[in-house]
Order: C-alpha cells, then sequence, then structure tokens
C-alpha cells in the first residue's frame, strides 16, 4: 500500500472545484469495474488501522461493500448536482450521528479512503487524484457534521 498521509496531503479549501470534480469522476471512472474491490479492501484497511470500527458493521460485509461502492457512485454522480448533493449528505450526516460517528472518525476513515485510492491509481497521477478526493472528502465531511450536529442540537430540545 502507498501511504497517504492526510496530515501530509496539500491544504485544500473544502470547496469543489470543477477541475477537481473531474478529477474525481475520471478516477471513480477507472475504479467503477472494479468498485467490489475497491471496496473491500477499504473495509480491510480500516479495519485493520482501526479494528475498533469493525463490530460497528452489523451487516454481511458483502452487503456493507455493495452500500459503500453505491453511495460513492451516487456521490460522484451528483458533484455537479448541488441540491441533491446536499440533501444526501444532510441524511448521510443524521444517520451517521445515529450510529455513533463523531468528528474524529472522519478523519480515520478519510485517511483510509485515501490509502486505499492510492493502491487503485497510477502513480503518476496519485497526488492529483488524492488532492481531488481529499477536497470531495473534507466537503462531504463538514457537511455530514453539520447535519450530525443540527440532528443533536434538534433532539435535544
Amino acid at each position: 500500500m502507498r501511504q497517504t498521509i492526510i496530515a501530509t496531503a496539500p491544504a485544500t479549501s473544502t470547496r469543489l472545484t470543477p477541475h477537481f470534480a473531474q478529477i474525481v469522476k475520471q478516477s471513480f471512472a477507472h475504479i467503477a469495474p472494479d468498485a467490489a474491490r475497491f471496496g473491500a479492501t477499504f473495509y480491510e484497511n480500516l479495519f485493520a488501522a482501526h479494528p475498533e470500527y469493525k463490530p460497528l458493521f452489523r451487516a454481511p460485509m458483502d452487503e456493507q461493500v455493495g452500500k459503500f461502492t453505491a453511495m460513492l457512485g451516487v456521490l460522484v454522480n451528483s458533484l455537479e448536482e448541488t441540491e441533491h448533493l446536499a440533501r444526501r449528505l444532510k441524511v448521510m450526516g443524521e444517520r451517521h450521528a445515529n450510529y455513533g460517528v463523531v468528528a474524529g472518525d472522519y478523519d480515520k476513515v478519510g485517511a483510509v479512503l485515501l490509502d486505499t485510492l492510492s493502491d487503485f491509481v497510477a502513480e503518476e497521477e496519485c497526488d492529483a487524484v488524492c488532492a481531488a478526493w481529499l477536497c470531495l472528502f473534507e466537503f462531504c465531511a463538514g457537511a455530514m457534521q453539520a447535519a450530525a450536529a443540527e440532528s443533536r442540537l434538534q433532539a435535544a430540545r
């Protein structure tokens, strides 16, 4: 596994530029035919790095892999549909809050996602692809965390 460490990745804003969106789409198109292997590798990497997460996933792993890769596809295909993307991320954020996901979990999962991506793209494209996906991940994680915080506030009322 080529190591891609979030802490040393180039600083990005959470604004997903059209250029980054194009890189995300192109790289996902490359990964999509092998989505099951990508998803399985992601979870193998996640549980190797953070075994404490494994009990949180109760569904059979092939089902979880399918959900994960399908949701990545939805996110990638919604990049130009900002209202649709915002609604999806709000629902995902609320759902993940109900699972007990906290802010620090997003960074851990993001690092594993980038590490997994680095294994599926050509070495010469790795920096650009990981930077674009980091930007997408930061955008999605920020929106999901905001929705989770709003959900917790409403529940406390």
